[in-house]
């Protein structure tokens, strides 16, 4: 059984059906168009000098991601640079 589930329609049944379901992820094919996500895409790259670290590189975010920060006990800098963060 794949560990993936297709879902072709935005409309939440499957969506809740899945909820009891083994998978791990949800693939939603053409829930946005390939122009709006080559933007998106480009955005966040063009934006990689903004880009926060933690768990010692292994993931980063545009912007301050508050669930990194109370697991590596830095709390104190996500609440000095919330403003930022989110205008980022």
């Amino acid at each position: 059984m794949s560990r993936v589930a297709e879902v072709t329609s935005a409309r939440a049944g499957p969506l809740l059906a899945l909820l009891g379901g083994d998978a791990l992820a949800v693939h939603m094919r053409g829930a946005i168009g390939p122009e709006r996500a080559e933007k998106w895409a480009s955005g966040v790259l063009d934006a990689r000098s903004s880009w926060v670290t933690d768990f010692e590189g292994a993931q980063f975010s545009l912007g301050r991601a508050w669930y990194t920060h109370l697991e590596q006990d830095r709390t104190g800098e996500y609440f000095a640079g919330v403003a930022a963060s989110d205008a980022t």
